[in-house]
């Protein structure tokens, strides 16, 4: 951290003042006008000159002192990552300092043309839907908009206030402050020419910019950008309101103990932001990573100590619509912030007009678990615009990403013009960007584009419809989907280790042994493989004492057949101790009769069969061996047999069929194996399967639909034969297979 923050400031000192570069101490010509951070560079050199003797800060500033300083900055500058130099030194120092922190912190710059894209398209809605002629640099005041709009202001509002206030939650390195700046200039300088930039800025913009970051080191460096930015255009010395803080987090929080004052003021003024600050505009990148489910893992988004928490807002439609397992994807930082931002914008003062605007992945735009959050977006906006960038590296279709990442992301653009209707669902538009990654930056980069020209397309209105078009168009989505016709799904068992898993249930058994042999419970857990969070040794699960507590020569737990991955047939230990998720339910629903089919629900499909079989309790990868999800569809609820089918859509198939009688849910299972299970479905739908969710044609016609029932029991048979041959079961699925196996083992 000192060694960044050193780095940084003297660039910047180099920059800024290359004549008197190089007195002591060397942070010292730095325009700022934070007092914390000024505290901290003190505090920072203070410590290098006596950890060093300040030798190496010598040598840093004698390298500094002769380097052309400003050729870098142009190199840097003509990069595809675009203007950016202070980015890139960060980026480039993780890399070769602390790589493994460099993908801890998430430390993956936005890209300056997704940045200039994102601040143009904010640009686009104030000067073409709210009508101010400047834009972001715009001067109007509170009571100006209000006239114009015809809006009533609340008292907290103060009507003689700017109505441009832009806030970046986690501004990370300052990227959107930057252009945010440079947009505003452009604007303010092509109306007015260059003369009175200084003081508009002074005056205007940058009391309007709010920005808050939890992490010290690109906190510092944004501070830096925006004072190398402001030098430029002769406006150094500004107090930015660029705050440490958690953003999440009722209150300020800094991060150090340095000097108490500045400190103090920090987390004052950053509370001062999120609490009072009227933000008619919040733009940024939010950091994306899974969080343990819990009252306080969202902070203030996710507390219930009051009773109702903000995040419930996403969370309860998602129960009320979806089942269980898809309510894990929202424990998410992404989502906290898109409920944080959306609260900032649109509920903080209730009826009256702005923005939101982040990249943040896709998955939110389609997954099941997420109708909630995409209600509550239709609910506080008036329109959507949404700029797909795609980006999965991690499904069968790969496709460039414009970070270093292998989840898709989009930009998403919500917008209120007014007091807002939450009984009208808002207008959403769809545009995808394809092509390589140098393709995708350069489209952004030159193009904010109209928000209705022809390149939108417009999406249904439903209020949990998809923030993306089908593929394929209607006809495809005329065909049920094969989480409709089994609405039973979920996933897979994780073992999170390997060793209770093998070809040999022997070895198994002698695993087990050498696991207990040693009575010393450090050598045990290395033995268990004791990850960082999760069960471990000590861990009691139900009522089985724990591993710790075991003598040597315990007894094991059975072990049983394990559908490990579509054509690899294991052994597990059944000891849900050793699992990091052992699925009772699936155990449960186990019989003679049981047969579990996998699928990528919520991931596009590349070649070869949308689906498999095992009658085995599937491993959480079982499908691909990778990525897998809430991907296991079993053919019955319990052991009793109970059908995974709706008994009411069963009569109508059999309606539509003509048949007078309800088809079975075997038989509706063996269909859909029969469809999804060949080559030629994912060839044939190439297309439309780029939208995740197979779905399954049915046909009216009675004796088609039978023909290929019966093909799809000859596959399942085929397909599980060697699992029911090594346990030795005489049950089949279908008792028809008994007499007719020559048929089915000749297909």
């Amino acid at each position: 951290m000192c060694a960044q923050t050193l780095v940084y400031g003297a660039l910047t000192s180099r920059v800024t003042d290359p004549v008197a570069f190089g007195a002591s101490p060397t942070l010292s010509s730095i325009p700022l006008a934070n007092p914390f951070l000024s505290a901290f560079f003190e505090e920072v050199h203070d410590h290098a000159v006596q950890l060093d003797g300040e030798d190496h800060l010598e040598q840093l500033v004698a390298d500094l002192k002769v380097s052309n300083v400003e050729a870098i900055l142009d190199k840097f500058g003509a990069t595809e990552k675009g203007g950016d130099p202070v980015i890139h030194f960060y980026e480039d120092f993780l890399a070769a300092y602390d790589p493994e922190m460099k993908i801890q912190v998430g430390a993956f710059y936005t890209p300056q043309a997704a940045v200039k894209h994102m601040v143009g398209m904010v640009d686009a809605v104030l000067k073409e839907r709210l009508g101010l002629p400047l834009g972001v640099a715009d001067p109007a005041t509170w009571g100006e908009v209000a006239s114009r709009l015809g809006l009533n202001l609340p008292g907290v509002v103060d009507p003689t206030s700017p109505f441009v206030s832009m806030l970046d939650p986690a501004t990370g390195t300052g990227t959107f402050l930057v252009e945010w700046i440079r947009r505003a200039r452009d604007s303010y300088v092509e109306a007015n020419g260059p003369t009175g930039w200084p003081q508009h800025a002074r005056g205007v913009v940058l009391p309007s910019l709010h920005a808050l970051e939890l992490m010290l080191a690109p906190y510092a460096i944004a501070h830096l950008k925006t004072a190398l930015e402001l030098h430029e255009a002769d406006v150094d010395g500004a107090d930015l309101a660029i705050y440490l803080t958690d953003t999440l987090q009722r209150g300020g929080s800094g991060q150090l103990s340095i000097e108490p004052d500045p400190i103090s003021v920090e987390g004052e003024r950053a509370d001062h932001v999120k609490r009072t600050v009227r933000s008619t505009i919040a733009i940024g990148n939010p950091p994306y990573d899974r969080v343990a489910q819990g009252a306080g893992s969202g902070g203030w988004i996710t507390d219930r100590s009051g009773g109702r928490s903000p995040f419930d807002d996403i969370l309860d439609p998602a129960r009320e619509h979806t089942i269980f397992s898809h309510h894990a994807s929202l424990y998410n930082k992404f989502v906290y912030f898109w409920r944080w931002t959306l609260w900032k914008a649109f509920e903080d003062r209730p009826g009256l007009p702005g923005v939101v605007s982040l990249i943040t992945p896709s998955s939110w735009l389609t997954g099941p678990g997420f109708l909630g959050l995409r209600q509550l977006v239709r609910e506080l906006g008036d329109e959507i615009w949404v700029t797909d960038l795609g980006g999965d590296n991690r499904g069968a279709n790969k496709e460039p990403n414009i970070f270093d990442i292998e989840t898709p992301v989009a930009i998403v653009t919500v917008a209120r013009f007014g007091a807002g209707d939450k009984s009208t669902p808002a207008a959403a538009r769809y545009r995808r960007v394809g092509g390589t990654r140098a393709e995708k930056l350069q489209w952004l980069d030159g193009s904010a584009g109209s928000l209705s020209d022809d390149e939108w397309t417009d999406l249904s209105s439903g209020w949990h419809g998809r923030l993306e078009p089908v593929s394929g168009g209607s006809g495809w989505q005329a065909h049920p989907a094969l989480i409709d016709l089994f609405p039973l799904q979920q996933p897979g068992r994780m073992i999170n280790r390997t060793w209770p898993v093998s070809p040999s249930a022997a070895v198994l058994d002698a695993r087990w042994r050498k696991l207990l042999a040693s009575t010393d419970l450090s050598e045990r857990a290395e033995w268990f493989v004791t990850p960082p969070t999760g069960r471990n040794i000590h861990t009691r699960v139900a009522d089985l004492k724990p591993i710790s507590e075991l003598p040597p020569g315990s007894p094991r737990q059975g072990i049983a057949r394990y559908g490990f991955r579509s054509f690899d047939r294991q052994f597990i230990l059944e000891d849900p101790r050793l699992m990091a998720l052992d699925r009772p339910t699936l155990t449960a629903s186990l019989s003679d009769k049981q047969v579990f089919l996998t699928s990528f629900i919520t991931t596009g499909l590349g070649v070869g069969p949308a689906a498999t079989v095992t009658i085995a309790v599937p491993d959480k990868h079982h499908f691909r061996g990778s990525f897998g999800g809430k991907d296991v569809i079993p053919l019955y609820r319990d052991a009793q047999g109970t059908p995974n089918a709706d008994p009411q859509l069963l009569e109508t198939i059999g309606d539509l069929q003509g048949s007078g009688a309800p088809v079975s849910a075997e038989a509706l299972f063996a269909y859909s194996y029969a469809v999804l299970a060949g080559a030629d479905y994912t060839q044939r739908f190439a297309e439309e399967l780029k939208t995740p969710g197979p779905r399954v044609p049915l046909t009216a016609d009675a004796q088609l639909f039978d023909e290929v029932a019966e093909f799809g029991r000859g596959l399942l048979w085929l397909h599980t034969f060697g699992e029911r041959f090594v346990e030795g079961r005489t049950a089949i699925l279908i008792p028809s297979l008994v007499v007719k196996g020559e048929l089915h083992a000749s297909r």
